[in-house]
């Protein structure tokens, strides 16, 4: 089932990606839908992103992708 419902979504691109994966988290739950890391677009998300961390307490380290067509280049982990 849950191989069907990806299917229709944008799977290609990790900014479609990440914003189809939380409305189906929404929709079906995270019991369905918990094996996707949390995903957050910056600029746009960045207040839900600093909410996290700070309810994190800074404690987790955060994997930084660039948008598309940059194939990894540039992509860092981050640890406040």
């Amino acid at each position: 089932m849950v191989i069907i419902v990806l299917v229709n979504l944008h799977i290609f691109r990790k900014d479609l990606l990440s914003a189809n994966f939380r409305a189906k988290q929404e929709e079906f739950g995270r019991e369905a839908f918990g094996f996707h890391p949390d995903t957050f677009q910056l600029p746009q998300e960045r207040a839900l992103l600093k909410k996290r961390m700070k309810e994190e307490n800074y404690s987790r380290a955060y994997m930084v992708k660039l948008p598309n067509s940059y194939m990894g280049d540039g992509a860092s982990v981050i640890n406040h």
